[in-house]
C-alpha cells in the first residue's frame, strides 16, 4: 500500500474546506478523526508493507490518534521526518508480513530547500521476506517530491539523489506523491532521470486519479509506484483476494459541506498485489 495521508499541518493551505479560518491549520479534533480513519484503513486492508507521505510524529500518538496504539502493535515503523520533525515520509512492516527488516542500513535523501522543502524526501528501507534463502535485500522506498512543474530544478535534484542512493541495487519499489502526471515524469525520463530509466511504471485502472488539485477543483494522477520488473511483478487478479492493482475511491475532500471529517485524505491508497522474483 501507498498512500499521502495528508499531514495536519498542510491542511492549512486547504482552509476553505475545513472551515478553521483563512490559512489556517484544520482543528485537532478534525485531524484525530482523519488520522483515525488512516490507521483503521491500514489495519482493515492488512498490508505486508505501507509506505506512506506527509506522515507527522503526532499519526503515531495515542493522543492524537486513537487507533495509533493499534497501528503500533501491528506494525514496525521506520520513519524520515524533515528538520524539526517536518511531516516526511514512513514504511511501515506488518509484524505478522512477509518482510523483516534487512541489516543494512536505510536510506534518507532529501529534505532540504534544494529538494523542494523539509518534506520533499526519499526514505528507503532494505527488507528481506521471510523463509528466503536469498538475501539479497529488498529496497522500500517512499518518496515525495516537489511539483516539477513549479520546482523542475528542486524535482530533478531529488530524483539524482534517490537515483545515486540506489544504484546498483536490483530489487527496488519506489512509490509516494510525485506531484506529477505520468506525461510530466516521462519528461524528466527523457531528459536522463536515471531512477525513471531504471524501473517500469505500475499501470493504474484508466480513468483513476489519485489526488486532487491544491484549491480541490480538479482530480489529478499524482501517485505513482515504479518497481524493478527483472525481480518484482504483479499478480494476476483473483476473484478471491482482489485486483492486482486495487485504489481505495475516487478522491474526495476529506471534508464535507459542514466541514465535518468525511475521510482520511485528499490522495487515496493504493494497493498492489505482487511478487518477488527469487
Amino acid at each position: 500500500m501507498h498512500w499521502n495521508i495528508l499531514a495536519s499541518p498542510y491542511t492549512k493551505y486547504n482552509s476553505a474546506h475545513h472551515g478553521n479560518g483563512y490559512n489556517k491549520p484544520e482543528t485537532i479534533a478534525q485531524t484525530s478523526d482523519r488520522y483515525a480513519r488512516a490507521a483503521s484503513a491500514i489495519l482493515t486492508e492488512k498490508p505486508d508493507a505501507v509506505i506512506l507521505q506527509e506522515v507527522e510524529p503526532s499519526f503515531f500518538d495515542k493522543q492524537v490518534n486513537p487507533n495509533a496504539a493499534e497501528l503500533l502493535d501491528n506494525y514496525s515503523i521506520t520513519t524520515g521526518f524533515g528538520p524539526n520533525d517536518t511531516p516526511g515520509t514512513a514504511v511501515l512492516l506488518r509484524q505478522e508480513g512477509i518482510f523483516y527488516p534487512s541489516a543494512l542500513q536505510l536510506i534518507y535523501v532529501g529534505g532540504l530547500n534544494e529538494t523542494g522543502g523539509g518534506s520533499k524526501s526519499t526514505l528507503c528501507v532494505p527488507v528481506v521476506m521471510r523463509g528466503s534463502r536469498d538475501d539479497q535485500p529488498l529496497w522500500l522506498c517512499s518518496i515525495h517530491m516537489a511539483p516539477p512543474k513549479y520546482k523542475r530544478t528542486e524535482a530533478m535534484h531529488h530524483l539524482e539523489l534517490t537515483s545515486a542512493s540506489l544504484e546498483g541495487q536490483t530489487r527496488v519499489i519506489l512509490a509516494g506523491d510525485w506531484n506529477a502526471e505520468l506525461s510530466e515524469l516521462e519528461q524528466m525520463k527523457i531528459a536522463g532521470c536515471a531512477i525513471l530509466n531504471r524501473l517500469n511504471n505500475v499501470s493504474l485502472p484508466v480513468g483513476t486519479a489519485t489526488g486532487l488539485s491544491g484549491d480541490f477543483s480538479q482530480v489529478e494522477h499524482i501517485d505513482h509506484m515504479f518497481i524493478s520488473s527483472e525481480t518484482v511483478e504483479l499478480l494476476d487478479d483473483d476473484p478471491r483476494e482482489g485486483r492486482s492493482v486495487q485504489l481505495e475511491k475516487h478522491p474526495i475532500s476529506p471534508w464535507d459541506a459542514d466541514r465535518n471529517v468525511i475521510g482520511a485524505s485528499d490522495h487515496v491508497w493504493i494497493l498492489v498485489r505482487m511478487r518477488i522474483i527469487e
